[in-house]
């Protein structure tokens, strides 16, 4: 037996009449025919002639609704599914779309139409591509139109934005945008029936219902709803300072019509109870951190003017997978006001009192407004002409205006400035430039104007005022990573490969280095290249390299990924996969945070950071010899700062790790200071930050053992040379052979500094003198501003304090090493000292 099928009509041509065709209308009704390309139905009712555009030959029975709008059931063959049988039954913009009103007080003549935006022509993906195969959203075909803006997954995507503004007044489904916070389920057509909801908490009658219950037992209403990310334009923020959010452009937002019960009605059948403030809705797939979940308060929840509902369609259909099927909430926010000639479609749906795709249209007594509205202004080519851009600022109708400026924030939310749009001349055309493009994107007068060196929040849009700031510091010439000519694409799965192995690939602003041939010659040892391995390391890359590292980085380039991968890496950080009771704290290649727990002022000019771990029994983790990665935001300027520290902790401590720093303030010669340990310096108490390790190519294993480059080797002496700060990594090591009895290691320590007070770690210093009564430990201090009462050594180290305590070296000896910690020009003086003394460059480490 056939069953009913309800269709929604799409198309109606209204023509005036009688209930039979009048001379003329059938000729009107063949050229509509005609247009359309397809077979009408036409039918007759009171006044009205209904013409339906129907794909295949049908048998219809009309079923009143009210005196306006008729619902049909078409009986299909029973060998016809219902898939087969499209929703959208028109071709694109083959008529204007609307539905008829009888006029409540009609005129003489011929009866009016009352016009509303229906959706426009849907195609649901149907393939899945191939970039979604190997991840768990592998069931959902989707658009490749959509913009990926956290790479592969989890899908987060944003439609272009003239796609979506072709789009018109609502959004079909496949360029909708997307947020997502994890896979999305899968969800079987035969099991969608029995989805459940559960009303529970403060209710008198507990509820549990199903979707077909949801469906009949509760009143359905159709509303247009825009909805917007909260993050949406975020990439304007992230070019002044990087947020934590990932970069959004324009294009998040999109309207639809959808169609569900209000959950005020869902609510009143619980009987809430006293008390009750605020709804909270949770979904039922779980995701890494749990359930996705969001409250409301009660009364906008209760609140018809709100039309908050459970959503079933969205634009006369079934939800699709990445918009929530079967049943999502849908929380509809406010826009309004309207200046210059504006196209306001919200308000035609205020005009009918009907039921569009099983759901009441019922908003002719709600001025609320849930909706965009779309406008147009004319102006001459020649005003353009003479402009530097467009300014769009909109207003509410509480005359509240749209901020003219940026508020930058940590999430980098609500971003909701005017819009700039930059206009500039070339060869005789007017280019007009957006703020940003989306993800990684290239392009928009942001990027330009901070690439020359402009301030982009200094309220004239990057823009230089004259007279009223400094000229801006342009930027060297910017050292190409790439190797010339090489254009080869490769695929993340192919990079992934090379996580772990003899070969690690890395990548650097979506190019892939393999790093294979440098693992011996890299200043940090090998270790450092293969920590790194199958990640993204733009970040710390670009901070801690000098400019002669970064120009060779062309001699390992192997190719290129695309903007997809280059996202996901960009966001696949994995911290989340760094358990809080894990027994060690630190990993070689994911972040973890700590906060700061302690800062101990040491001398005038030298502070002892002290950070928690994860929890009080954790071991940080950190071979003797060995460094690690602190990462910070600059409280003042949001700058990330990347730097290698060692920590004086002791390796049995746990809960805490300790760095010493010295600090370096602003001087004529260097105005900016130390950049990393000033922002430490401004750091508060609970300050988050994060560490990456351990890393480096020497450790002491104890008893005159090292590992210098994966390759172990025996020692009997330590000549170490230091001044500063450049102390920390030589402690460490001098502390693990004092501490030991049974090490019999030498050590000669010569510490250069300026003054007494500049000596770091001295206590310390002294009581491994003290202790060490059979002779192998000796700490040599020399000064270049001593006071009158010291009377130790003055002067910097020199060649000659070289001469005095280091052994002039015949080749082949290998039973000493030198370790050097200190500032360049001290490494680079001590390197040609020792060498011309017959050191082999291979016994001297530099930290």
């Amino acid at each position: 037996m056939a069953r009913p099928i309800p269709v929604v009509c799409y198309e109606v041509e209204v023509f005036s009449g009688t209930s039979t065709l009048q001379d003329g209308q059938q000729e009107a009704i063949s050229a509509t025919a005609r247009r359309l390309r397809g077979s009408l139905i036409g039918f007759t009712y009171g006044r009205w002639i209904f013409i339906l555009l129907m794909p295949i030959p049908l048998v219809f029975e009309i079923i009143p609704v009210n005196r306006n709008i008729y619902e049909f059931n078409i009986k299909m063959e029973s060998i016809m599914r219902l898939e087969d049988f499209p929703t959208v039954l028109i071709q694109k913009k083959s008529l204007v779309p609307h539905i008829s009103q009888q006029p409540a007080h009609a005129e003489k003549g011929a009866p009016r139409a009352a016009y509303i935006p229906l959706p426009p022509p849907s195609k649901e993906p149907t393939e899945i591509l191939d970039i979604d195969k190997d991840t768990p959203d592998k069931h959902v075909p989707r658009d490749p139109r959509l913009i990926r803006l956290t790479g592969i997954h989890p899908f987060n995507v944003e439609p272009p934005l003239t796609s979506l503004y072709d789009e018109g007044f609502l959004t079909s489904p496949e360029l909708f945008y997307v947020r997502n916070h994890g896979s999305v389920p899968e969800v079987r057509q035969a099991d969608i029936p029995d989805w459940q909801l559960s009303v529970e908490g403060l209710v008198q009658s507990p509820l549990v219902l199903n979707l077909a219950q949801i469906l009949t037992e509760f009143e359905q209403i159709t509303a247009p709803i825009t909805l917007v990310c909260a993050g949406n334009r975020r990439k304007e923020q992230n070019q002044v300072r990087k947020s934590k959010g990932f970069s959004w452009g324009a294009a998040g937002v999109s309207t639809a019509l959808f169609t569900g019960p209000l959950i005020s009605s869902i609510l009143q059948r619980a009987k809430l109870l006293p008390g009750a403030k605020y709804v909270c809705m949770e979904g039922a797939d779980k995701l890494p951190n749990g359930c996705y979940g969001t409250s409301i308060k009660l009364n906008w929840a209760m609140d018809p003017n709100k039309r908050i509902m459970l959503a079933h369609k969205m634009n006369g259909e079934p939800l699709r997978p990445d918009h929530g099927r079967p049943l999502r909430a849908v929380v509809p926010g406010q826009i309004a006001w309207r200046l210059a000639n504006i196209e306001y479609p919200e308000d035609k749906y205020r005009e009918v009192d009907q039921n569009l795709y099983g759901g009441k249209i019922d908003m002719s007594w709600q001025e609320t407004c849930f909706c965009w509205c779309f406008w147009s202004l004319k102006i001459s080519t020649t005003e353009l002409e003479g402009s530097d851009g467009i300014l769009v600022r909109a207003m509410d109708e509480a005359m509240n205006i749209q901020p003219r400026n940026m508020y930058w924030s940590v999430l980098g939310m609500m971003n909701n400035p005017w819009f700039c749009v930059a206009i500039t001349k070339q060869d005789g055309y007017l280019r007009f430039e957006h703020p940003t493009q989306p993800a990684l994107i290239p392009g928009g007068w942001m990027e330009r104007v901070k690439r020359n060196g402009g301030d982009l929040v200094n309220g004239n849009w990057g823009a230089m005022v004259e007279g009223c700031e400094k000229p801006a510091v342009m930027e060297g010439p910017k050292i190409d990573l790439k190797k010339p000519g090489l254009n080869i694409t490769i695929s993340l799965e192919n990079f992934r490969r090379h996580q772990i192995g003899p070969q690690p690939w890395f990548a650097l602003e979506g190019e892939v280095y393999d790093g294979t041939a440098f693992l011996n010659e890299h200043p940090g040892g090998a270790q450092s290249i293969l920590s790194a391995a199958g990640l993204d390391i733009t970040e710390e890359f670009m901070a801690i390299h000098s400019e002669t590292a970064k120009a060779m980085m062309s001699d390992y380039h192997i190719g290129s990924l695309d903007l997809s991968s280059q996202e996901t890496l960009k966001n696949d950080t994995n911290e989340s996969a760094l358990s809080p009771s894990r027994e060690v704290f630190l990993n070689s290649k994911f972040w973890a945070p700590s906060s700061l727990r302690s800062k101990t002022v040491v001398s005038p000019d030298s502070r002892l950071f002290t950070f928690r771990l994860s929890h009080g029994s954790q071991f940080l983790g950190l071979p003797v010899g060995n460094h690690v990665m602190l990462k910070i935001d600059d409280p003042s300027t949001g700058e990330t700062i990347i730097r290698a520290y060692t920590p004086i902790s002791k390796q049995d401590s746990r809960g805490t790790i300790d760095i010493l720093v010295k600090l370096y303030p602003s001087t004529p010669n260097h105005p900016n200071g130390g950049k990393m340990t000033t922002a430490m310096d401004k750091l508060p108490l609970g300050a988050v930050v994060k560490f990456k390790g351990p890393i480096g190519k020497f450790e002491y294993l104890g008893n005159g053992e090292v590992l210098l480059n994966e390759k172990k080797r025996y020692v009997q002496s330590f000549h170490m040379i230091c001044a500063g700060s450049g102390i920390t990594p030589i402690f460490q090591i001098l502390r693990a052979v004092i501490e030991d009895p049974e090490d019999r290691t030498s050590c000669v320590v010569l510490d250069g500094n300026r003054t007494e007070a500049d000596i770091l770690c001295r206590a310390e210093l002294d009581d491994f003198m003290t202790e060490n009564s059979n002779g192998k430990c000796r700490i040599v201090h020399t000064l270049t501003q001593p006071s009158s009462a010291w009377t130790g050594r003055k002067g910097r180290i020199s060649e000659d304090l070289l001469l005095e305590y280091v052994p002039v070296n015949a080749k082949g000896n290998v039973n000493s090493l030198v370790l050097v910690c200190g500032p360049e020009a001290l490494e680079v003086a001590v390197k040609n000292i020792l060498l011309s003394m017959g050191w082999n460059e291979c016994d001297l480490i530099f930290f």
